[in-house]
């Protein structure tokens, strides 16, 4: 990139006069110097691409940063797991509360003695009222 761009400026400067005529020696210098302009562009677009690709490769092979993020990712879903695991226990208990005090009430009842009656054939639960 460097070279191109001296050897632009060096085609800029007023050169002296020479047998070759005027007009073929600017369309000499002008061609050159739109060849060294592109060559510059394709020289930037390449090193533009290689800081990309070195940023990827960075980002995709940096392993003590991704298994830092798994490790703090793992955490967080333990934790929300025991945080779970405690409040379906917290269920489960009242639900057994509510089952047990719906059981109680259901044997104690005329209701559980008419069912009862009806369906002799069935063996009655033993239950304190």
């Amino acid at each position: 990139m460097r070279e191109n761009f001296v050897e632009i400026l060096r085609l800029a400067k007023v050169g002296e006069e020479t047998q070759v005529h005027r007009l073929t020696e600017y369309e000499h210098e002008q061609y050159e110097m739109q060849i060294r302009a592109s060559n510059m562009t394709r020289s930037a677009e390449t090193l533009i691409q290689t800081v990309s690709d070195l940023r990827q490769f960075l980002i995709l092979n940096d392993f003590a940063f991704i298994n830092e993020a798994v490790a703090f990712t793992s955490a967080q879903c333990q934790l929300s797991q025991k945080e779970m695991n405690e409040k379906l226990a917290t269920i489960k208990e009242e639900i057994s509360f509510c089952l047990q005090e719906a059981e109680q009430e259901y044997y104690c009842t005329s209701l559980k003695h008419y069912v009862n009656h009806l369906t002799a054939n069935e063996p009655e639960h033993s239950h304190n009222c």
